[in-house]
């Protein structure tokens, strides 16, 4: 997994901080590193997709 390409990803799909939750398609091992990297909750919607909500800084 490429964390900065991976990091880039959630940037351009938030909007840099516009956007403060979104559905994303997102594989187990990308969405770990992203629940530990981020202030976000993350929710398994199923087949690979995942709810992401920032909290705290973001809010």
């Amino acid at each position: 997994m490429d964390e900065q390409a991976l990091s880039a990803r959630l940037s351009d799909a938030f909007g840099h901080g516009e956007t403060l939750r979104r559905q994303l398609r997102l594989t187990a091992e990308e969405a770990d590193w992203a629940g530990k990297h981020y202030s976000a909750v993350l929710t398994a919607l199923g087949e690979g997709w995942y709810d992401m909500e920032f909290q705290g800084a973001y809010c």
